[in-house]
């Protein structure tokens, strides 16, 4: 996955976000989203990340649970019921699962694509494509600033730690406002890497020139093209059965 093209990973990441809304079986759209986990292990993703995006997966079954089955009370059989939701049938579960993998599998492939693929190719990438240069480097720097947040976010929590805050005591509420302690110092330092940020492209002309030059200029090789036809085909021929057999229709 490293060595592979970035224009061929970037179209790996259209194929999920375009082909998983045409589904409404939960069962195609969960294969779908499984389908992501070999290029996650070719690609040699860490464990912590991939976590991330069970994390996610559990707090949107759970408000997908409690959201959409409401909608669907009268279509299918009951299974059980929930206190304040009311009964939860077969087809709304289905439907919520669906909405699950719906909105988990475009995440777990951004994962992955940025995973394995450096900032310096997506720009190149992106200029390849006809992009505007601004553009992809707009994408670039807020895919670098990603980890920085989350190392600035760890260190002000055991700053503020070892300031005598307690996070994980208190009612939700109390610990909401705890985390205020959080967020504005972590506000307060991303808009002065900003105006730092912001310094630096402007004493280095950013956008003076619109056209770019690289060091090493982005070729499509064999096995780019091999993996590139395999992802068309797979997308003509999940549209086909879609729409000429209901493949994939909740029924």
């Amino acid at each position: 996955m490293h060595r592979l093209d970035a224009r061929v990973k970037l179209a790996y990441l259209a194929f999920y976000f375009a082909i998983i809304g045409f589904f409404t079986n939960p069962i195609v759209t969960g294969l779908i989203y499984l389908s992501i986990f070999p290029a996650a292990i070719v690609g040699r993703v860490s464990i912590k990340r991939l976590l991330i995006t069970f994390y996610t997966f559990g707090v949107v079954l759970v408000v997908s649970l409690l959201m959409w089955p409401s909608y669907y009370r009268n279509v299918g059989v009951v299974l059980f019921s929930l206190p304040f939701f009311g009964e939860v049938t077969d087809y709304g579960f289905m439907i919520a699962v669906n909405n699950v993998f719906k909105i988990v599998t475009p995440i777990t492939a951004f994962l992955v694509y940025v995973s394995v693929t450096k900032p310096y190719d997506i720009v190149q990438s992106f200029i390849k494509l006809k992009l505007p240069y601004k553009a992809a480097s707009i994408a670039s720097i807020a895919l670098r600033f990603l980890p920085v947040m989350f190392t600035e976010t760890r260190t002000i929590m055991e700053a503020q730690a070892a300031r005598g805050l307690e996070l994980s005591k208190g009612n939700i509420i109390k610990r909401l406002k705890k985390y205020t302690a959080i967020f504005i110092p972590l506000i307060v330092r991303m808009l002065k890497m900003n105006v730092e940020l912001a310094m630096s492209l402007e004493a280095r002309c950013f956008g003076a020139y619109n056209r770019r030059t690289f060091l090493n200029d982005m070729k499509m090789k064999k096995e780019d093209w091999i993996f590139l036809s395999l992802i068309l085909l797979a997308f003509i021929v999940l549209i086909f059965l879609r729409y000429f057999y209901n493949f994939g229709v909740l029924q």
